[in-house]
């Protein structure tokens, strides 16, 4: 049986006082975190990052990453200074290369420039001819 953190009190180490302290933490203090940080801007955020990641995962058959970290820094003894960082890693299709030839003057371009240019011509297309139907033998027979 795995422990589930709503029925199971957080024991913690004090370091003023070397006693171990029980918290109780109420099943949703993480989405009521989200939803009052900054007025629920990193959870909208969360939300559209993970519509993006999941039409890119499907869209390339690539796996995609988004990470949420909640940065709480001391300030006093009952006060912390809450940040966070959404940080979205989507997968990109394949690229398709493309071959360049490097010229004297050390440019990129498509057509060999060591290789003579053939002197290419359209040719037109003739004007359609009639179409003649062609009879099956016992036809022609009869």
């Amino acid at each position: 049986m795995g422990l589930d953190s709503r029925n199971n009190p957080t024991k913690i180490m004090s370091k003023t006082t070397e006693t171990t302290e029980e918290i109780k933490t109420p099943n949703n203090a993480f989405s009521n975190l989200l939803s009052q940080f900054r007025d629920g801007e990193s959870l909208h955020e969360l939300s559209d990052k993970l519509a993006l990641l999941v039409e890119a995962v499907r869209s390339t058959g690539k796996p995609g990453k988004l990470s949420y970290t909640l940065i709480l820094k001391p300030s006093g003894d009952a006060v912390v200074v809450t940040d966070d960082e959404v940080k979205l890693k989507i997968p990109t299709a394949p690229r398709e290369a493309a071959i360049f030839f490097v010229t004297e003057e050390a440019t990129l371009v498509r057509d060999n420039p060591n290789q003579r240019q053939l002197e290419l011509r359209e040719v037109k297309k003739p004007a359609p001819a009639e179409l003649k139907e062609a009879k099956a033998p016992e036809a022609i027979a009869n």
